[in-house]
């Protein structure tokens, strides 16, 4: 007779198992520190969001920013919002009691420019709603949903991002907002870990520019583009943080954190921006063991110094070599690539066909759209821009200074460079506080 197999059921099966110890997450709902869940957003820019996080076991990744902007309507004038960025946030900061910064980053709203398109996956794209910050046009590519900022058609119908929301003349614009902390790729928010700091830490949010949210427009073909006349408010702000319940994990969080400590690798972001002027343009940047254990990733992009006008603004495309005509770049004296990537049609588009398998599986779907959001990145991990790998040390060793060069040939424009360095740091935290090196 032949060995029969017996299985049975999970509900009757009585034999052990081992334990799998899994998270599980409540969103607390955190206000700011002051003046209830409104902010108005100034002409300078600069007021800021104080929140204060509790001492608990926490994921900043699965945490969400929470808020809604009111634009008002504008007299006999469209109202046009930037979608494919976070243009409200000028700068954000975390950091604990004794100001020890898990996270700085200047320039935010450039910086998520770059990072919501070039490291989220093109799924990402085609499935968030549109309460997040990076959302599909869903029109064919010659309707006011899918149109660029420079009043030209997108390049794909339905699935290339939304640049920008559209109201039209006499009336107001309401943009919400869901932002799943975790979108910050190459930051400490988005450490998928749980993490525990034995005291209140804080986010601090400091806001852009009120001009700098958006335009208004004659027609929905952005005619005569000008500035937008406020207010323009943020509703409803909150911070939801992401607070974990699993009473097993708690415990061996909490009990490590005691007897050895917690260690963490974090991403940080160095931010620098440099303005050049003529045909022949070049920055360089300088980065060591104070910048962090090692280097991971330099993106980089260009925008006009001085936009003509306001829907200008955040441009990053250099067309058919007009804008960027060629460039290279060097690492320690020593050239990445050994030519000049040549950025036009009839030299081969080199720059695109050098950045596209780093771009595999990303939002930009084809060399049109990477054109138009243009940028550069040396990656020194060995991943993909959409791979990000928290528990593994990557990148060139900063024992040693590294120097970054740029030199381009341009347009004889003057335009300001934006460069945002990943590098890799190790956080430790203990009773007797933080550090991060």
């Amino acid at each position: 007779m032949s060995k029969q197999l017996r299985i049975l059921a999970p509900e009757i099966n009585i034999e052990k198992r081992n334990s799998y110890a899994y998270p599980n997450y409540r969103l607390d709902r955190i206000p700011q520190q002051a003046n209830g869940d409104t902010v108005t957003l100034l002409a300078a820019g600069g007021n800021n969001s104080l929140f204060e996080i509790p001492a608990v076991v926490g994921n900043m990744n699965r945490s969400i920013l929470a808020f809604d902007m009111n634009i008002t309507a504008q007299a006999a004038d469209n109202v046009n919002a930037f979608r494919h960025l976070i243009p409200q946030i000028r700068h954000i900061q975390y950091y604990n009691r004794n100001n020890v910064m898990l996270a700085d980053i200047t320039d935010f709203d450039r910086f998520s420019k770059i990072i919501l398109a070039s490291d989220s996956t093109l799924e990402d794209l085609l499935t968030n709603s549109g309460e997040y910050p990076l959302v599909r046009s869903n029109a064919l590519r010659n309707n006011v949903n899918a149109e660029r900022p420079i009043s030209a058609d997108a390049s794909l119908h339905y699935t290339e991002q939304m640049y920008v929301q559209n109201a039209g003349d006499n009336v107001a614009i309401t943009v919400r907002y869901r932002i799943p902390m975790g979108i910050f790729k190459n930051t400490f928010f988005a450490l998928n870990q749980d993490i525990y700091f034995g005291d209140i830490t804080y986010l601090r949010i400091y806001y852009q520019s009120a001009g700098n949210v958006g335009f208004d427009s004659d027609d929905a073909a952005y005619t005569n583009p000008g500035a937008l006349v406020g207010p323009i408010t943020l509703t409803n702000l909150q911070f939801y943080h992401a607070v974990e319940t699993n009473e097993a994990m708690i415990a061996t969080i909490k009990s490590t954190f005691v007897n050895t400590g917690l260690s963490y690798l974090i991403d940080w972001v160095h931010v620098d921006n440099t303005s050049l002027t003529g045909t022949s343009q070049s920055f360089y940047v300088k980065y060591g063991r104070t910048h962090g254990r090692t280097l991971k990733r330099i993106y980089w992009c260009q925008t006009p110094t001085a936009p003509a006008t306001p829907n200008l603004l955040y441009e990053t495309a250099i067309g058919d070599g007009v804008n960027i005509v060629s460039f290279y770049t060097r690492l320690d004296g020593q050239r990445i690539i050994q030519y000049d990537i040549q950025c036009t049609e009839a030299n081969g588009n080199q720059d695109y066909m050098l950045m596209k398998d780093k771009m595999k599986g990303n939002s930009y779907q084809n060399i049109d759209i990477y054109k138009y959001n243009w940028f550069w990145c040396e990656s020194f991990d060995g991943l993909k821009l959409i791979e990000h790998e928290d528990t593994l040390e990557t990148g060139l060793s900063l024992d040693v200074e590294k120097k970054y060069d740029v030199d381009l040939r341009t347009a004889n424009t003057p335009f300001t460079y934006y460069i945002f360095a990943v590098t890799q740091k190790e956080l430790l935290i203990g009773p007797m506080g933080i550090t991060v090196t």
